[in-house]
This record gives structure tokens, sequence and C-alpha cells, in this order.
């Protein structure tokens, strides 16, 4: 198979990437008669190299939100994602949600980001102190935080893996 340019996060639809995004097969070293220039990896290097990404890639956010609340209104205050488009994903294009006093909901537009692989870790922000719990909606999570067993709305961050 041949290694695409593209990012697999910016195809149609977006994927984490496997090994035949990376690598085209398993590299090998110059015969011994070529001869490396000092500094270059080896074929063992960048297969290390490679699978490292790979791995990595296994456990990063494909997105981050960080939600302020300004009189009971969300929105969000900054984001990144691991698509490196540009203004492919705008934050006009997000969609936050109040579903109330400490329950909002951040949706993505659809097709714009890989299936999740485990469920979203969200942290309030901020001094005001909260327990925090975040739950996978279709394109998106619905956040929860409550203080003293009560709703309340605080800001926070939210990683979307």
């Amino acid at each position: 198979m041949t290694v695409l340019s593209t990012l697999t996060f910016e195809r149609t639809p977006p994927i984490r990437p496997v090994e035949s995004d990376i690598l085209n097969g398993e590299k090998l070293n110059h015969p011994p008669s070529v001869t490396v220039p000092p500094g270059f990896p080896d074929a063992a290097e960048f297969m290390q190299i490679a699978r490292q990404v790979l791995a990595c890639s296994t456990m990063i956010p494909l997105a981050t939100v960080d939600i302020s609340i300004s009189l009971g209104v969300p929105s969000v205050s900054n984001y990144r994602t691991v698509r490196v488009i540009a203004d492919d994903i705008a934050i006009g294009d997000i969609t936050v949600t109040d579903n109330g006093n400490g329950d909002t909901s951040i949706v993505f537009p659809a097709g714009k980001l890989t299936a999740s692989s485990r469920q979203p870790q969200a942290h309030v922000t901020g001094s005001n102190p909260a327990e925090i719990s975040a739950e996978q909606i279709t394109n998106g999570v619905r956040v929860y935080t409550k203080s003293g067993g009560a709703a309340v709305d605080r800001n926070f961050s939210v990683n979307i893996f």
C-alpha cells in the first residue's frame, strides 16, 4: 500500500492512523556497500519512530475544548483539534447547548472527528471548585458539573478522545 500524503485525521471520514498509513512495509537498511552518513537514522530507528507515533495517536485527544460560562450562557473560549487544515473547524461550527444548570453539550460538525476511542475527560477551570463528569454523545460530549450535590455552571475544559 502506498503511504498517502493526507493526514488520517483529515480524511473523509477521519480515522486514527494505522501502520499502513505511516509505513509502506518494513524498512530495511541499505546494503553494506552503501554508507549511511553519520547522524542519519537507520531503518530500526525509523521503524521505532513510526511505531511510537502510532502508539501516541491512540492516546491523544482528538479535540480539547474550553468552555466559559457567563450569566448562565456557555460558549467556546478556545479549542484545539488534531486537524491542521486552516479554518477547517471554526469556533462558530461548534454547537454549545445549555441543557440547564451544570449540564452542557458540545457538538462538532458531523464527519470532522474520528470515532471516539474512549470516554472524554473534563476538568473544571478557574477558582470555583466543582465535581465534573463527561460522556460521549453523537459527534461530541455532554458535561455535567455539581457542587455540594447541586447542579452548578462552571467553566471547564474537556478532552475528546
